[in-house]
């Protein structure tokens, strides 16, 4: 879990820092890497939260939470995710942190602005 929290500050934090113009090269290895990403997240979702958080995240079966209203940061959701809450299962033993890392973003897509 610590690992998770210093990979996301460590990676906020050369975000917010990185206010240097990318070469075409960085940004197209940066963006294959933001699609893989994406892809990862999605199909993570698909295997292991469709089943209660449906397509479009507000099924809210068996107890689940409505993630199209989360609030929740990327670490909080990285925590629940990992170690489970309320009556969702704890995934730290199945996924590994990437993959827990990948569908806490692709989360966000599913939150209604």
């Amino acid at each position: 879990m610590k690992k998770i929290i210093i990979f996301c500050l460590i990676a906020g934090f050369v975000y917010a820092c990185g206010g240097q113009e990318q070469s075409s090269s960085s940004k197209s290895k940066s963006s294959a890497a933001t699609k893989k990403s994406a892809e990862l997240g999605k199909s993570v979702y698909k295997t292991y939260c469709l089943q209660c958080h449906g397509a479009k995240g507000n099924l809210r079966l068996n107890g689940a939470s409505d993630l199209t209203i989360s609030e929740l940061s990327l670490i909080d959701r990285i925590e629940v995710i990992s170690n489970g809450r309320n009556t969702m299962l704890p995934y730290k033993n199945t996924l590994n942190d990437k993959q827990i890392a990948a569908v806490s973003r692709y989360l966000e897509t599913l939150i209604e602005k």
